[in-house]
């Protein structure tokens, strides 16, 4: 295995479990599944930027939930052939 097959193998194993960890803490089933989305919104030109957020609550859309866990399902897969096929 050459330097650059190992780097690449270990971006994939990190990119493997940052997935898999997220996978299991969004199906806990005590968790808060939910969207959050940052923005900075003006007061005013004179106070400036204001940072803020807002949150998608998932239980409530629970096609979404099932969308976000087959796609990082399948990119673990997908993440998983690439390894072995270094």
């Amino acid at each position: 295995m050459t330097e650059e097959q190992l780097r690449k193998g270990n971006e994939i194993a990190t990119q493997i479990n940052e997935l898999k960890c997220f996978l299991s803490a969004f199906n806990d089933e005590y968790g808060a599944n939910v969207i959050e989305a940052e923005y900075v919104k003006r007061r005013d030109e004179f106070t400036g930027h204001q940072m803020s957020d807002k949150t998608l609550d998932l239980i409530r859309y629970p096609d979404l939930s099932k969308l976000i866990v087959s796609y990082i399902s399948d990119k673990i897969s997908n993440l998983e052939k690439q390894l072995e096929e270094l």
